[in-house]
């Protein structure tokens, strides 16, 4: 979180500007909201075994928890 003391910069800014030894912006653009919607594909469509029931789930939907890394979401 922000704080005052930090000039209400984000901590991971201050790090990433610390290391780069340079004013730069970190890359932001992979982060979503908490309890934003999220669909996990099902494993029979990615494998596509089964693909003469078009009309069956393709997806389960979800909602982000949180993150592993930056492109692994937890849903």
């Amino acid at each position: 979180m922000p704080q005052e003391s930090n000039g209400w910069k984000l901590p991971y800014k201050r790090f990433y500007t610390f290391l780069a030894n340079r004013l730069r912006k970190p890359q932001l653009a992979h982060l979503k909201a908490y309890g934003y919607r999220a669909y996990a594909i099902i494993l029979d469509t990615q494998l596509k075994k089964k693909r003469l029931s078009k009309l069956d789930p393709q997806a389960y939907i979800g909602y982000l928890i949180s993150y592993n890394f930056t492109n692994i979401y937890r849903i």
